[in-house]
């Protein structure tokens, strides 16, 4: 009987424990719920208001690349959040950007000397949202273009080329595109001779000697800010007279000079102007002028007498009005008569081409004495080459034509000493243009119908080739 009362306070024991242990459950349960339903309608605290703000809040003189940025976050630990940035020069900005993810914002290039507004709103997980302040800022103002310098030609210099370009450094402060107004002239107000320049450099042309010439630059930029330059002057050099001719044939005081002599000399300009001659002869010592403006650098007088003394001498101008005048030269003839270059041998070349294309042809002779040669090709065409020359006895000369029509011609060659003996023509080099192909027929058997068949296609083929 105790045995059974044991067992039955046990079994009372036990039932005891199991009905607490399924209270206390039914008690966690329900205070979780209640801990999930107050955060839901009550607990969740929302994200911090944006602060620090980057750009400080009415700063000045902000640079127009920059961005914006904050300091954001949410007191509940584990919340991640999100932005909308509103952003503009209205001071109340319009939207530009909603859930965005980081505590900087990019607003891409901002305008000189302007207020922007912006401001940051917050929003975590369950949507709670925290509207930040409106901040504000101002960017700075454009700084002008720099001021042109370092001139080149250097300020007031002097013997300038008149090939001369014109050149500066220039730029802008901040990095902007500029471009250049340029003003160039002989007056000490010059004008604008092109606008919206783009580069630092320039050629004004080919300038005017002993020119005193003025300019100046302005520069802008991209936002219409310019700066002017100061005037620059400086004097383009003096136009140098041509060179004296020299190398003159006969020489100075040279005697047995033949009758039938060339007067030549070697003459130009040092700065490559073109230039032409006067040419003086005769036998008086102040001889008259014979010829003007010729752009040879021979003459071939009438011919002279025997043992008689000749005067000479050669004024040079060039494009510019400069003169130089050379030394009075002279002369005497000789009793005796020239010799003559010896034939020129046939030219030699391509026999066969089309025409418009330029092809080209050698000779060569000598000189009984030894003498200097001109050389003229005639070309069958109508045409002939000017004396070229003088070339030493026996040295190979060449020349080039072209043809502007179909047909076949004879090239030939004469020749000219020194002293204006002339060889006789060579023998003449056969040319076609193009070369004619020939038809094989027999005659013997052509009747009057395939001769007018044969003349057709031989006209026709004459047309082809």
């Amino acid at each position: 009987m105790k045995k059974f009362i044991q067992v039955i306070i046990i079994f009372l024991i036990l039932l005891s424990i199991n009905f607490i242990t399924i209270q206390s459950k039914e008690i966690s349960t329900k205070d979780i719920f209640q801990l999930n339903l107050k955060k839901s309608e009550n607990l969740n605290d929302p994200p911090y208001p944006a602060s620090n703000p980057n750009p400080i809040d009415n700063s000045l003189n902000n640079n127009l690349i920059i961005n914006l940025s904050w300091t954001g976050g949410d007191p509940d630990p584990g919340d991640t959040v999100t932005y909308n940035v509103f952003f503009g020069t209205n001071s109340n900005p319009p939207n530009v950007e909603n859930v965005y993810p980081l505590n900087e914002y990019d607003p891409g290039l901002l305008k000189y000397n302007t207020q922007y507004y912006w401001r940051i709103d917050s929003y975590d997980d369950l949507n709670a949202a925290t509207t930040g302040p409106i901040w504000t800022f101002t960017t700075k103002d454009d700084t002008p273009p720099f001021i042109p310098s370092n001139p080149s030609p250097a300020n007031e210099s002097i013997d300038v080329e008149i090939f001369s370009n014109i050149s500066w450094t220039g730029g802008d402060p901040d990095g902007d595109n500029v471009t250049y107004d340029v003003y160039f002239g002989a007056n000490s107000n010059p004008p604008n001779i092109i606008s919206s320049y783009e580069n630092s450099s320039y050629s004004p042309g080919i300038l005017e000697y002993n020119t005193q010439y003025y300019w100046r630059i302005d520069s802008w930029d991209a936002y219409n800010y310019s700066s002017s330059g100061p005037i620059w002057t400086f004097t383009t050099k003096e136009n140098p007279p041509p060179i004296i001719p020299y190398n003159i044939i006969p020489e100075n005081e040279s005697t047995n000079i033949y009758i039938d002599a060339i007067l030549s000399w070697t003459g130009g300009d040092p700065d490559g102007d073109n230039v032409t001659y006067d040419v003086y002869f005769g036998t008086d010592q102040n001889p008259i002028k014979i010829i003007s403006n010729q752009t040879i650098n021979y003459y071939e007088p009438e011919q002279m007498e025997t043992t008689i003394t000749y005067y000479w001498r050669i004024v040079t101008w060039d494009s510019y009005g400069k003169s130089s005048i050379s030394p009075l030269w002279h002369f005497k003839t000789s009793i005796y008569t020239n010799s003559p270059p010896n034939k020129p041998n046939r030219p030699s070349g391509p026999t066969t081409g089309r025409p418009s294309i330029s092809y080209s042809y050698s000779s060569s002779t000598t000189e009984p004495n030894g003498e200097p040669i001109f050389y003229m090709f005639d070309w069958d065409d109508g045409t002939r080459m000017e004396w070229i020359g003088p070339f030493n006895s026996g040295q190979t000369v060449t020349a080039s034509h072209n043809w502007r029509d179909k047909g076949s011609y004879a090239v030939k060659v004469k020749a000219k000493d020194i002293y204006g003996g002339e060889s006789v023509w060579s023998d003449p080099l056969s040319i076609s243009m193009p070369i004619l192909k020939k038809l094989n027929y027999d005659f013997n058997n052509m009747n009057l119908k395939n001769m007018n068949l044969f003349l057709f296609i031989r006209t026709i083929l004459k047309e082809i080739l």
